[in-house]
């Protein structure tokens, strides 16, 4: 199922590119079901709370704070410094 697309002129907010990237990456890319899942854990633990309702023209996220997104959902051994 297709996520509508915004009106035209109307501004996409984090969140929508979040979902319409998970339906790209289950339909097109062919996503196995755990990653899918480990996904929406991320996105919905620490990704959208902080940046949901930005539009993605003003969502520009600094490495630092994306390295500690992924830390605070996924744990230390997720970190790029861990492997």
């Amino acid at each position: 199922m297709a996520t509508p697309a915004p009106a035209k002129g109307t501004p996409v907010t984090f969140a929508d590119a979040a979902e319409a990237w998970l339906l790209h990456g289950e339909h097109k890319r062919a996503l196995k079901r755990s990653t899918l899942a480990d996904y929406r854990q991320a996105l919905d633990a620490s990704l959208l709370p902080a940046a949901a309702d930005r539009t993605v023209s003003s969502t520009l996220i600094a490495p630092e704070a994306s390295t500690q997104a992924v830390r605070s959902s996924c744990g230390p051994s997720s970190s790029p410094d861990a492997r």
